[in-house]
């Protein structure tokens, strides 16, 4: 058994803001081996479950960002983002994706 079959948090970057209760926060701009987020609602719930500061994402559509919810940290600002055109295996580590759990592989007891 693998590291990552234990559990779904191992392999995460704790500095990226960890896993917690169904969501995660990821360091990159992907949710590889996670769920993609699908509407702003969620992603606020995500943000609030993951202690983010804002809850109330920014909409934007743009294809060369993250696909779904992601939270951008910057010197002049912090934001949570969501966006519907978003790409799927972004690798940005600036725009970080928040992913929830995904369901369909969950960890063994």
């Amino acid at each position: 058994m693998r590291d990552a079959d234990v559990h779904p948090c191992v392999h995460v970057s704790i500095s990226a803001g960890g896993c917690h209760d169904g969501y995660i926060r990821r360091a990159v701009g992907n949710c590889a081996g996670y769920t993609f987020i699908e509407t702003a609602e969620q992603c606020g719930a995500a943000a609030e479950v993951l202690g983010l500061t804002h809850v109330t994402p920014n909409t934007v559509r743009n294809s060369l960002y993250p696909l779904g919810c992601y939270f951008k940290q910057s010197l002049s600002t912090n934001g949570l983002h969501f966006n519907s055109d978003g790409n799927r295996t972004n690798d940005d580590t600036d725009r970080v994706s928040i992913c929830s759990k995904n369901l369909s592989t969950p960890p063994p007891h």
